[in-house]
């Protein structure tokens, strides 16, 4: 299925073959979907620049034929809060080498656990009511926390 109407590669290289355009991009977004809903802004190019390059009613087709489009949307939404943290936590491990990215990540986990300067943890709770909701904080559990 994947390769009817392959066509030679863009490499040059004799005898490799490719998926058509269409089928290529429904592929790219297919794979950028399981690892995370097109989070990574290469992803998104990826299939957008493979999309400019299909007949835009067979690449509709196929993706209703191969229910692409339809999969998964139900479960569609944004990041939660602590998703956000987390992935902005880990995310310096893509970018960076092993030792930057620990720091880097160190240094996130502090930002994000520690209050503002000159702020007190009782105010860094009440604004913060999530985090705070399953811990005290500075060994006292605040209104905010507490509602």
């Amino acid at each position: 299925m994947l390769l009817e109407g392959a066509v030679p590669s863009a490499t040059g290289v004799a005898g490799l073959l490719a998926p058509l355009p269409e089928r290529h991009a429904l592929v790219l977004a297919a794979h950028a979907w399981t690892h995370g809903p097109l989070i990574r802004l290469r992803d998104l190019l990826d299939v957008a620049l493979m999309t400019a390059k299909a007949d835009r009613d067979e690449l509709e087709r196929l993706a209703e034929d191969w229910g692409i489009w339809a999969r998964n949307l139900s479960a569609a939404r944004e990041r939660r809060v602590l998703e956000q943290h987390v992935a902005r936590w880990v995310g310096w491990h893509a970018a960076l080498p092993c030792r930057l990215a620990a720091r880097a990540t160190l240094n996130e986990l502090r930002d994000d656990l520690t209050p503002e300067r000159g702020e007190s943890w009782g105010a860094s709770c009440a604004a913060r009511p999530a985090p705070c909701a399953t811990r005290s904080c500075a060994g006292r559990t605040t209104s905010a926390a507490a509602s």
